[in-house]
């Protein structure tokens, strides 16, 4: 019995050694694991705190707080934030496009665009933001923010209507109307090393974009224009890098020329080939929901083009009727891609190019019309109001090139006319570069002549009354221009009509595809 009570007594006592020392290790554990109550130190704090307690970054807190997303911020979750200090915030009060002076001026709707204009809904570093979702690193310039195309729908008066029939129904109604300049969320554009080096774009290249401002070092990314000051802060819940200067959206091209004062000549021009366009029952109803108002409809700005907002073709006006003429693309689409593979989504097109528009200026255009090879529209029609949709439209497209990685200044040679021939743009045509959400624009002091304006058709072309059977018979041939000096890579006609009426072998038909 002794030895049964001695045993079991070791054996009580060994248990309560064991319980102590894992009562012991226990109490280890949770002193020492604290994942459940808080991020581990290497993750760091989280985006809002770091901002919050950094102290230099007080209206970029406010808007966060305003706009009830601080919760989002501060726990976990999958963002990155390109965010500017307070001085940049006063150097931005003291001068922007909004014309407002201080934090307490901004709207709701600029506020939205401030913070979801500079904000992305993934965590991504530097090197990542190259890179589109497919296998290829570095062919990613453009991605969607937090952004949505609801934050900012503007009231359109009268007034500010475009001066086309399309839009008279609303100007002789004196109706002002919910009007967004496009229905898709406008991306923002970063140039980083990676993309660069493998789109073969120079530091150059990028000086040229922005008007030789820049002298671009390798290593350095910009977004929007801006450039980064500190890169890939991290954080429990994302990155953040800092900019040197506020992040403001991008227009579209089409807004940008509107906005630009010395092109108004080539915006007018522009304007006659776009509509509102009724935005649908569910983009109304949400419009209403969100700003409390009971509109009856909201519509969308869309130009007649071979390529519009989704990819499709808009050639019907909003009364369903034949539209006069059509642009190669829609200056307004926000997100605009270039090309339409197969294999490739919509959303990794856009992210790896965008288009680019050059825009004579109001004193080239005039010296076109007046001197240039222009003169011959004028002595024909008087006006450029008189001018038919379906001939201006030439003049337009030769400028849309569905391309910018194809299309900066170390490509130039490759850059072509409607005739497939070499354009001839070169870096002293060009006045000013602005960077739009969907393409660069640049902004020539000359007025790139299409070859249909000297083609052996243009008779055809612009005597639409007799001669307009032809015209019509040639583009549904694909004989539309007639170029000025013969190509081997061209497609020619049989030697009977390919002289044009001209010495044998200094024109040649091409056939355009």
């Amino acid at each position: 019995m002794n030895l049964c009570k001695r045993k079991c007594n070791s054996a009580l006592l060994a248990m309560a050694a064991l319980l102590i020392a894992f009562g012991s290790v226990m109490t280890s554990c949770d002193d020492g694991y604290t994942l459940g109550k808080e991020d581990p130190d290497w993750l760091g704090s989280s985006i809002y705190d770091y901002l919050k307690d950094n102290g230099s970054f007080t209206n970029t807190v406010r808007l966060i707080d305003d706009l009830g997303y601080a919760s989002v911020l501060a726990k976990t979750g999958s963002k990155t934030l390109f965010v500017a200090d307070d001085d940049a915030f006063a150097r931005f009060f003291k001068n922007n496009k909004w014309g407002v002076s201080s934090y307490e001026g901004l709207t709701l709707a600029q506020k939205k665009m401030l913070l979801y204009g500079s904000m992305i809904n993934n965590s991504c570093q530097v090197a990542y933001l190259s890179s589109s979702e497919g296998p290829t690193e570095g062919d990613c310039m453009r991605r969607l923010t937090s952004q949505s195309e609801y934050d900012s729908i503007p009231l359109l008066a009268p007034s500010q209507m475009p001066e086309t029939p399309y839009w008279q129904y609303y100007r002789d109604q004196n109706k002002t109307i919910p009007l967004m300049m496009d229905a898709t969320t406008p991306p923002m554009i970063h140039f980083i090393e990676t993309f660069l080096n493998n789109q073969l774009i120079t530091n150059s290249d990028v000086d040229f974009l922005f008007n030789f401002h820049r002298n671009r070092k390798p290593g350095d990314a910009d977004v929007n224009g801006i450039v980064m000051e500190e890169q890939n802060i991290k954080c429990s819940n994302g990155f953040v890098h800092k900019m040197a200067e506020v992040i403001t959206p991008l227009q579209n091209m089409a807004e940008l020329i509107r906005t630009t004062k010395n092109a108004q000549g080539y915006s007018k021009l522009l304007d006659r080939y776009c509509a509102p366009y009724y935005a649908g029952d569910v983009v109304t109803r949400e419009y209403n929901r969100l700003h409390g108002t009971n509109v009856d409809s909201v519509f969308q700005k869309s130009y007649f083009s071979e390529r519009s907002s989704g990819g499709i073709s808009r050639e019907l006006t909003p009364q369903e009727g034949p539209v006069n003429g059509m642009l190669k693309f829609d200056p307004g689409w926000n997100q605009f891609y270039s090309q339409t593979n197969a294999g490739i989504s919509t959303n990794v097109a856009l992210q790896e190019n965008m288009g680019v528009m050059i825009v004579p200026s109001d004193e080239a255009l005039n010296r076109y019309w007046n001197e240039g090879a222009g003169k011959a529209l004028k002595d024909r029609y008087g006006t450029w109001e008189n001018v038919p949709d379906g001939v201006i439209e030439k003049m337009l497209n030769v400028s849309m090139l569905n391309s910018f990685v194809n299309s900066v200044p170390s490509k130039f040679n490759t850059v072509l006319n409607d005739a497939n021939d070499e354009l001839g743009i070169k870096v002293e045509d060009v006045d000013s570069v602005a960077i739009a959400c969907n393409g660069a624009v640049y902004f020539t002091n000359k007025v790139f002549n299409p070859v249909a304006y000297i083609s052996v058709s243009f008779p055809a072309l612009v005597n639409e009354e007799t001669m307009g059977i032809i015209y019509w018979g040639i583009e549904q041939l694909g004989f539309e221009v007639c170029s000025s000096s013969a190509s081997t890579s061209s497609q020619t006609l049989r030697p009977s009509v390919r002289r044009c009426g001209l010495p044998f072998g200094t024109t040649t038909w091409k056939r355009v595809k």
